[in-house]
């Protein structure tokens, strides 16, 4: 702020057609609970390398699944929010050669909704859902298919309610895209202001984590 620099930082998944669609839709209902999971095999996401020495097994580089899968947590709050307190498990289940946690269980609360994030890089089943219950419909979105399913009273079964573009690749195009136009230069402070909460939320997630797991709130003062 002092030197009038923007920034901008890139957490892709926001830009995704069928995320920005649910987000559209959710905002004249009251959400009530989200569910996320977020799993993968880190040998086979570091496949191109030695996974051991990739970025994500070195908790001095960075690395772990809650910095590494913050993806998730990022998205969570630019769909729901500032939250109030969050509640942590981490460790290391598995025998990959890595020095930071592989695993995560958040529960994070808000005004009045209450969500729980699942996250892990040791599972061989592949996947980033999201599930959502609202005062009026039950919702689910698919980040490998980037679609969009509703919950049909009628019939009693799921429906699909939108289809995204079948290039995973969209979110980068439309994060550049947006980075680049003219039009949102004042709206990228705001994009670092979300990141930075996200960063808080990761913090007060570890220091509950250190306390037992208990309900620990978070301090958003001056953000």
């Amino acid at each position: 702020k002092k030197n009038k620099i923007k920034i901008f930082v890139g957490y892709n998944i926001i830009y995704l057609d069928s995320l920005l669609k649910l987000r559209q839709i959710i905002k004249t209902e009251k959400i009530l609970k989200v569910s996320i999971k977020t799993n993968y095999d880190l040998r086979l996401w570091r496949k191109n390398i030695r996974y051991q020495n990739s970025v994500s097994a070195s908790k001095n580089r960075g690395g772990g699944v809650l910095l590494e899968l913050s993806h998730d947590i990022h998205y969570l709050l630019w769909l729901l929010g500032k939250p109030k307190w969050v509640s942590c498990y981490f460790s290391k289940l598995s025998n990959l050669k890595v020095d930071t946690e592989d695993n995560v269980i958040l529960n994070i609360g808000f005004n009045k909704a209450i969500s729980n994030i699942q996250m892990d890089f040791i599972n061989k089943y592949y996947q980033r859902n999201l599930e959502i219950l609202t005062n009026r419909n039950y919702y689910q979105w698919n980040y490998s298919k980037n679609n969009l399913m509703k919950f049909d009273q009628k019939t009693k079964k799921l429906k699909l309610i939108f289809k995204g573009n079948p290039d995973k690749n969209i979110s980068y195009k439309n994060e550049i895209s947006y980075f680049f136009n003219e039009n949102n230069q004042k709206k990228i402070n705001e994009n670092l202001r979300m990141v930075i909460l996200t960063s808080i939320l990761i913090d007060t997630a570890r220091k509950s984590k250190k306390n037992s797991m208990v309900k620990t709130y978070i301090d958003f003062k001056n953000v």
